[in-house]
């Protein structure tokens, strides 16, 4: 069928699939807009309202409701402190050797980590392993390792002991005959 412009009597044509005049469609165009146009505008729940921008020179709006005051007390050590380095955050031992950083139990406290540096050289480890055991044998990490290093591992929110009076093992297992692993914490400390 031919599309022509139509004559202004043509009924408005709201099927997208459907031939229709250029009139027929643009009344439909028009119709759709009269009604879900309208019914998007003004106040409605999120799902049935329209997205809009607020003006860049938009003078202020007033709010009104129970507000968290600006400023939120805070107590407790709050501060990126430094933490004091210690060698017992740090082992190397000779080729063929598992690394092992052990935190001996301290009574009332837990063991935090923050994260760990480990590498292997020497060659591609053989059974590479990243371990951090908990309560005294409970893992709470484990990551195999298939590449020299170094590589580190990040704990966004930090590793706790889940209770206090334990020890923490971390462990980076032996790559094997030839293959030297280190591994490092990067911060320690103990806390109640």
């Amino acid at each position: 069928m031919t599309q022509y412009i139509g004559h202004k009597e043509d009924a408005a044509v709201t099927d997208s699939t459907a031939d229709a005049t250029g009139i027929a469609a643009l009344k439909g165009i028009l119709e759709r807009m009269e009604t879900q146009l309208a019914a998007a505008l003004g106040q409605a729940a999120m799902a049935a309202s329209m997205p809009v921008a607020i003006a860049n020179n938009q003078s202020a709006v007033p709010v009104s409701g129970t507000f968290w005051q600006t400023t939120q007390p805070v107590s407790g050590d709050v501060g990126m402190a430094p933490v004091a380095c210690a060698a017992a955050d740090v082992h190397a031992p000779a080729a063929a050797t598992a690394a092992v950083v052990t935190y001996a139990a301290q009574a009332s406290l837990k063991h935090c980590i923050s994260g760990v540096a480990w590498s292997y050289y020497g060659g591609i480890p053989a059974s590479g392993n990243l371990i951090v055991e908990d309560v005294s044998g409970t893992t709470v990490f484990n990551v195999d390792i298939h590449e020299e290093g170094p590589g580190v591992y990040y704990f966004h929110k930090p590793k706790k002991s889940a209770a206090a009076n334990t020890a923490m093992i971390i462990t980076l297992a032996s790559g094997g005959a030839g293959v030297t692993g280190k591994v490092s914490i990067l911060s320690h400390w103990t806390e109640a």
